[in-house]
């Protein structure tokens, strides 16, 4: 059993006992629902937000600089390495957050394609 199959006999539970009176439409769409949410919870208390503003104002600041057409080409040079060096930063800020909500969505998917990908054989296919 992979790591992301170990909450399937928890879903598949939940969807026997509990979402029982569901079409399997209903179910994609509740199971969906169920891994957007989380995965937008778990991103809002993971993204920190003041350092985001921070970098954000900055970001704007040295783009002020850099597009001044009357700029030294010695401080255009400084302040582009400086954007760059604010933009990877911002790039880092957002990326363990992203990562750490794609994990119910990896969860969910491994769960709905367990569940709903398998075809079952039609009358006379042979089966080997």
């Amino acid at each position: 059993m992979a790591l992301f199959d170990s909450l399937h006999p928890i879903f598949y539970w939940l969807e026997q006992n509990i979402l029982f009176f569901l079409s399997d439409f209903g179910k994609l769409i509740f199971w969906s629902g169920l891994a957007a949410l989380l995965s937008t919870y778990l991103f809002k208390i993971s993204y920190n937000q003041n350092q985001a503003n921070q970098l954000k104002s900055r970001k704007k600041e040295l783009q002020s600089l850099v597009s001044d057409p009357d700029i030294e080409l010695s401080d255009l040079k400084k302040h582009s390495i400086a954007l760059i060096k604010v933009s990877f930063i911002k790039l880092l800020t957002s990326f363990k957050p992203t990562l750490i909500a794609i994990i119910p969505l990896l969860f969910v998917l491994t769960f709905l394609s367990n569940t709903y990908s398998i075809i079952p054989p039609q009358k006379g296919e042979h089966i080997e």
